[in-house]
């Protein structure tokens, strides 16, 4: 019989010769490194998933500034029509006016005693 101390037990084993015993330790060996490279695989899945969440929701993020910006444009270039239009429409409302009066505004403003 031969005891092997770990880290977080120890091993009674039962062995005749040195033989036997050396091949508990071989085969305790390899059940520790099947258990460590177990945990590292494990370690190595979730890791990957977080990458892949991590990835998707920066692709979604992503995906949301463009559709922002595009919205951003499209607001951008209506706000640029409508002074325009607005504009347009003062002035035809003033041509409108100033057809009616007869006299233009700079005439008024020329002549305004005069005409009283």
């Amino acid at each position: 019989m031969f005891v092997v101390y770990t880290k977080n037990s120890i091993w009674y084993l039962k062995a005749k010769t040195t033989e036997d015993r050396d091949d508990w330790i071989e085969k305790l060996k390899f059940a520790r490194y099947q258990s460590q490279s177990k945990s590292v695989r494990d370690e190595i899945k979730r890791l990957m998933h977080d990458l892949h969440f991590e990835c998707d929701q920066r692709a979604n993020l992503l995906r949301q500034v463009e559709l922002q910006a595009k919205q951003l444009k499209v607001f951008e270039k209506s706000a640029r029509r409508k002074p325009n239009t607005s504009t347009e429409e003062e002035l035809s409302k003033l041509d409108s006016v100033e057809a009616v009066d007869g006299d233009s505004e700079s005439e008024k403003e020329m002549y305004g005693s005069l005409h009283i």
